[in-house]
């Protein structure tokens, strides 16, 4: 059902607090209990959680949420005129009673400026022991008790609790009745589904977004006005009537052992940049740590250390990336290396969705159903779609990291929004070569003006033709042949099919030539036959930029003036794709264009800076020593 909430003032002689419930005489019977509260005033009528909760925020300073004192010297962290009102009225000698009234008349004032119906004067509620029993205080308490360890670091709706507790309790007493009083104790906070925030803005309170946010009738709670989210509806619906729950994580330290075994030996560059993320999550008075590496350098398998270490503490650990098919690959990987410990997968069709583990491994959207839950966060990939750029899945990251906890993010091309946090906030390591030791392929920039779309019909320079046959014949390498958009794709596929079609072309068994991009319908038939070598050129847009791993393969980029879809990070992730197995660690990139853009010149300064890093660091050709390596946690 819909929950409707009431706001109140309970106070004693001492103190007061003023927050919101579904039933005040429970919460009444409550403050009795823990500290001599016997009186309370309901401040207004019955609201929507969501419009109630906004004017709590509002009216309200989170210390007069947690329990003030009349006489209290620290104000309010939310200092506006009405709190510094009432802080002056308490130090200056007035009556409890003026300060209450002056509440009231806050909140009877907002309300008018809402359009909501105020109230003439407050309700007065009087403790009697009677309330004990009649709202079963004592056992709710136990039973909320027992509640907690089963739900703790989520962010969930009521809808999805059967899911969570898996029939591991049963519940005699209305989940709204036990969480809130798990939230006047302070360890679980409420929020609407979707609501006013403390700013006064709308927002959806499960993905933070404040667009899509649409009314409708609401069976629950009979609303014709009641929000929703169509942002996050795919997870289940959030409502303004619906409460949403967060708990965060219960912390008992304890001392286990939690064993890391790679079955390859990880190079010395690897090595050095595990230990500093080791020590950064050991010892390190700052919370966030980048790890740049080059492109194929085994970024992943350095943050193993760091993970079991904290692990090994009774810390939760959340391992996140932005995609599905990533994340699956990631899961064998993670699974088949760590053991002692207890592990999850969470992603769109999973069945571990809502099992208890120690170690998560999710897509960023999962990450939205975690409250506080992990110390430590590994976020790979952290540039790329769907993550980068998405305020919804970075708001839900952070809301997973507990407030003693730390992340570290791993990247072969960083977005600026972490290369522009200062060296005091964030710690930077790198892993400038890739484990077989040689430098990475350096792109080489062409001028070609002659390679210019007019009208339907492409043309593709001879000095283009004869780079892609001396690939192909020369270097018996296979080519990616990346272009900016899908119809260009198509165009360029085409084109290059007809010119292959003539000599010196004609003499190969089949065809030289396919073309991909995220609507082709056969893109993983094609990118399967490009990986078995079935054919020597696939044209592609950006859908190829990474994830694929070809074992002799040159890259053409073109249109590579296109400063819109072609940046510096997806240049140089392009041209990470060559060169990445030890058999075959060299080739070519080419970024051709009709001019050179800064783009260009940036991914080609990253990439010679990586290469002149490694080789200060005297890590070029430097091969690991062959066998299994074992990573036993140091306590």
């Amino acid at each position: 059902m819909g929950m409707r909430s009431l706001l109140y003032i309970a106070w004693n002689r001492k103190q007061y607090v003023v927050n919101i419930s579904h039933d005040p005489v429970m919460d009444l019977a409550y403050h009795a209990k823990a500290w001599g509260c016997w009186q309370m005033w309901i401040i207004s009528p019955l609201l929507l959680l969501g419009q109630a909760m906004g004017l709590l925020w509002s009216v309200s300073s989170p210390l007069e949420r947690k329990g003030m004192f009349y006489n209290q010297k620290k104000a309010p962290s939310s200092v506006i005129s009405w709190a510094r009102y009432l802080k002056d009225k308490a130090s200056s000698g007035a009556s409890c009673s003026s300060v209450l009234k002056a509440k009231f008349a806050l909140v009877q004032s907002k309300l008018k400026s809402t359009g909501q119906d105020p109230l003439d004067e407050p309700q007065l509620v009087v403790f009697v022991e009677k309330h004990l029993k009649d709202t079963c205080l004592e056992t709710k308490l136990e039973q909320a008790k027992q509640l907690l360890p089963l739900v703790e670091g989520r962010m969930f709706c009521i809808d999805e609790l059967e899911k969570i507790l898996s029939g591991d309790l049963n519940l005699k007493f209305p989940v709204e009745d036990l969480f809130q009083l798990l939230y006047l104790q302070k360890k679980v906070d409420i929020y609407p589904g979707v609501g006013i925030n403390d700013k006064g803005r709308p927002q959806c309170f499960r993905c933070g977004t404040n667009n899509k946010l649409r009314q409708s009738y609401c069976l629950d709670c009979g609303s014709t006005e009641c929000y929703y989210c169509e942002t996050c509806i795919s997870m289940g619906e959030v409502r303004e009537c619906k409460p949403l729950y967060g708990v965060p994580a219960l912390f008992s330290p304890k001392s286990s052992e939690v064993n890391v075994e790679l079955d390859f030996q990880l190079t010395e560059a690897q090595k050095d940049t595990a230990l500093k993320v080791w020590q950064f999550t050991k010892a390190s008075g700052i919370k966030k740590c980048l790890v740049w590496a080059a492109c194929g350098a085994g970024k992943t398998e350095i943050a193993f250390p760091a993970m079991a270490q904290a692990l090994s503490l009774g810390h939760k650990v959340l391992f996140a990336v932005p995609r599905r098919d990533t994340l699956i690959d990631i899961e064998q990987r993670i699974k088949s290396c760590f053991s002692g410990v207890e592990i999850a997968a969470l992603y769109g069709g999973s069945e571990e969705k809502y099992k208890k583990a120690d170690l998560a491994l999710a897509t960023t959207h999962q990450a939205l159903r975690f409250y506080q839950g992990f110390h430590l966060v590994v976020l790979d990939e952290v540039d790329a779609f769907p993550y980068y750029g998405s305020y919804m899945l970075y708001y839900g990251l952070n809301r997973a990291i507990h407030p003693d906890g730390k992340i570290v993010y791993l990247t072969a091309t960083p977005p600026d929004s972490l290369l522009k946090i200062p060296r005091e906030e964030l710690e930077r390591v790198t892993i400038p070569v890739r484990y077989h030791g040689h430098p990475l392929p350096v792109p080489e920039i062409i001028i070609e003006k002659s390679l210019q779309l007019k009208g339907e019909n492409l043309t593709v320079p001879d000095s283009l033709l004869h780079l892609l046959h001396k690939s192909v014949e020369g270097d018996l390498a296979q080519v990616l042949v990346f272009v900016p958009t899908i119809f260009l794709a198509e165009k360029t596929g085409e084109a290059l099919k007809t010119a292959f079609e003539l000599p010196p072309f004609n003499n190969f068994d089949g065809g030289w030539v396919d073309y991909t991009h995220s609507q082709d319908p056969e893109r993983d038939k094609k990118r399967e036959r490009f990986l078995k070598g079935e054919f020597p050129v696939l044209v592609t847009t950006t859908l190829l930029e990474r994830g694929i791993n070809v074992p002799k393969v040159n890259v053409l980029v073109l249109f590579a003036e296109n400063r819109y879809i072609f940046d510096t990070r997806t240049l140089v992730q392009m041209a990470g794709r060559v060169g990445r197995m030890a058999e075959n660690p060299h080739g070519n990139v080419w970024f051709v264009g009709t001019h050179a853009t800064p783009a260009m010149k940036e991914a080609i300064s990253w990439i010679k800076n990586m290469n002149k890093e490694a080789a200060e660091k005297g890590y070029l050709n430097r091969l690991p020593a062959a066998g299994r390596m074992k990573l036993k946690n140091a306590k």
